[in-house]
């Protein structure tokens, strides 16, 4: 089975448009991206978020709760399937604990179509790729 990389960019295309066309869902990232760069001969995609850093509450399978931190500036190498060497996001995964900088997301279209979040310290989850199917909308807002 053939992959393909899917980078190339019209001047109406969205970074969401991006991320669905690379197989990782629009919702992994949130509402109000302003402006972002691609650089297809890198893979390398950069965000900008129109506001500071960005908080998003996420409920798990089994009820466990996950945040999400987005820097004004995010990004990563993007592939078919998978972005890696993720930088400006990170997970914390119930109150009170440590935030960990994820630095991949990978879509396993077996068992299930799970997004894997992999990140430093071992953290690894995964979660139903349905739950990423809407952009959602920052949950606080932290300075410009």
């Amino acid at each position: 089975m053939a992959t393909f990389l899917h980078l190339h960019a019209a001047t109406n295309t969205t970074v969401y448009d991006i991320l669905e066309r690379n197989n990782i869902p629009q919702g992994f990232i949130p509402k109000g991206v302003k402006s972002y760069t691609l650089r297809p001969l890198e893979s390398h995609l950069e965000a900008r978020l129109g506001v500071g850093h960005c908080d998003l509450t996420f409920v798990a399978v089994g009820g466990k709760r996950f945040k999400f931190r987005f820097a004004h500036t995010f990004g990563g190498v993007i592939g078919y399937g998978a972005l890696r060497e993720v930088y400006g996001v990170s997970v914390q995964a119930e109150k009170g604990f440590a935030w960990v900088r994820i630095s991949k997301v990978l879509r396993d279209a077996g068992a299930g179509d799970q997004l894997i979040i992999l990140g430093e310290q071992e953290f690894d989850e995964y979660f139903p790729t349905s739950d990423f199917t809407v952009r959602p909308a920052c949950s606080s807002i932290i300075g410009n």
